[in-house]
């Protein structure tokens, strides 16, 4: 992109030189001079206007495969929430870590939780599991094992106006999940 418009500065400063050098020697007689000039002012324009447009469509395009990418990692939560549909679950939550990380934790009727992460598509994990506990103030503690290390994770679990939310670290990543959840 920056040598886009380096060409395209290049290119109008040539046509502003043309037409000053143009404009210094210009008599009643130098008409094939002033052809030549509107001929560069021309494409000096036209090289411009292409520039501009070339510029538009790569933003536009960048947005849309960012605004993209957004909505295939919205599908993939939508796709984990899916697969956990059928658990006997007291709470699901689910976040994205740092835009392309979807996970979802289910917490089971039965005091267990477990925690699932896409990473960018490549793999699903299942990167923690353990047990709950539910706290007089309705908040929650999950402890549980990490899957890579056996290192204790313990989570706490918040609760306003009946919306819970936690922040998960994702393993091997320096991204966390902000999720949320309402029980079921």
């Amino acid at each position: 992109m920056k040598i886009k418009f380096m060409k395209m500065l290049c290119v109008a400063g040539i046509a502003i030189l043309s037409l000053g050098l143009t404009a210094c020697g210009k008599t009643e007689e130098s008409t094939p001079a002033a052809e030549e000039t509107t001929e560069t002012e021309a494409a000096g324009t036209e090289t411009e206007e292409a520039a501009a447009e070339e510029t538009t469509e790569e933003e536009t395009t960048e947005e849309a495969t960012e605004e993209t990418t957004e909505d295939a990692y919205v599908a993939t939560v939508d796709g984990l929430l899916e697969e956990v549909a059928d658990e006997d679950a007291y709470m699901v939550m689910s976040g994205i870590a740092q835009g392309w990380a979807p996970t979802v934790m289910v917490l089971k009727n039965d005091g267990t939780f477990y925690a699932l992460v896409d990473y960018a598509g490549q793999a699903t994990v299942n990167f923690v599991s353990g047990e709950y506990e539910v706290k007089e103030d309705n908040s929650i503690t999950a402890t549980g094992a990490l899957y890579n290390t056996g290192e204790e994770a313990v989570y706490e679990i918040t609760e306003a106006d009946g919306t819970y939310s936690v922040s998960v670290p994702v393993p091997d990543t320096d991204a966390s999940a902000d999720m949320t959840g309402t029980l079921k």
